[in-house]
């Protein structure tokens, strides 16, 4: 069922503006790189969300979080820095998986805050509704 108010669909749109977003982003990224690089590059992406719920959310991590995930980032680099130096590489595509990446995180980050933090009033139907409608905007863009 949908059940909501205005307000809470208008302060949950931006989630499906972002999906979109996170989904046009992907499509640019594997028209210009691999697979595989797009796979290993997003696996950063837990040490900037680590980091930023530490610093909105205040919840501390542990060292050895931390830790693991300064590894992966360091693989993550030299797997980039290699592919790169690959002929068939396209800087361009490096910027569309990292975008891509940023994307995925801040929508992660605004859905929990709205989740968890400052609650929408709104039905799994609503929210999934809204979601889709708008993420439609950015979507169309791969037409072009």
């Amino acid at each position: 069922s949908l059940e909501g108010t205005w307000p809470d669909v208008v302060r949950w749109a931006p989630t499906g503006l972002l999906s979109g977003l996170v989904l046009w982003a992907g499509m640019q990224a594997l028209k210009l790189a691999s697979l595989s690089t797009l796979t290993v590059v997003r696996n950063a992406s837990p040490l900037f969300l680590l980091l930023a719920e530490w610093l909105a959310f205040g919840q501390t991590p542990s060292h050895g979080k931390a830790a693991s995930l300064v590894v992966i980032l360091v693989g993550v680099c030299i797997y980039t820095m290699d592919d790169l130096q690959d002929s068939s590489s396209d800087p361009w595509g490096i910027f569309y998986i990292a975008l891509d990446a940023f994307l995925v995180c801040v929508d992660s980050l605004y859905e929990r805050y709205l989740l968890a933090l400052q609650p929408v009033n709104l039905s799994t139907g609503t929210l999934v509704l809204v979601t889709n409608t708008v993420g439609l905007l950015p979507v169309s863009l791969l037409l072009l």
